[in-house]
């Protein structure tokens, strides 16, 4: 058989990843480019993680910036519109949550597309999805909660 990428006639047991030579495939694994469909849900899912990580960051962030501004201003150490800059950033955080959400939910099904293989193993566990999507419905249930309870008083 021909290496679909590079040409090169190697016999049927040097082909891996269904058309390409061996060499070509550490090549393109040193390069971090995808070779395969299965391949490519790993790299998805690995991308995922990545940027929910960064999404569970910054939801954290803004987060407890949110709650030290409402609860300061709530306290009477802080001017009362501590309160609306809170409320703003809570609702970062609760956009942040929502792309958490929407990581996990993604990078977990591209990890299932990733199966079968070894590569894919720890990829995005369920657990890992589960908790990740958690922390991200969290301030997006705080921010309903308390849109709700400002329209009841308003």
């Amino acid at each position: 058989m021909a290496c679909a990428r590079c040409g090169t006639f190697v016999c049927t047991g040097c082909i891996v990843s269904g058309d390409i030579c061996v060499q070509c495939k550490s090549l393109l694994f040193r390069e971090g480019v995808p070779w395969s469909d299965a391949e490519k849900a790993r790299k998805a899912a690995r991308d995922c993680i990545r940027r929910g990580r960064w999404a569970v960051r910054l939801l954290f962030s803004f987060g407890a910036a949110a709650v030290l501004l409402i609860i300061g201003a709530a306290g009477g150490a802080l001017p009362t519109q501590a309160a609306a800059a809170g409320s703003i950033l809570g609702g970062f955080s609760a956009g942040f949550g929502l792309a958490a959400m929407g990581f996990a939910g993604w990078g977990f099904r591209r990890s299932r597309q990733g199966r079968p293989g070894s590569a894919v193993e720890g990829v995005f566990p369920g657990a890992a999805a589960l908790m990740m999507a958690g922390m991200g419905a969290a301030p997006v249930a705080l921010m309903a909660f308390r849109l709700a309870k400002q329209l009841q008083l308003g």
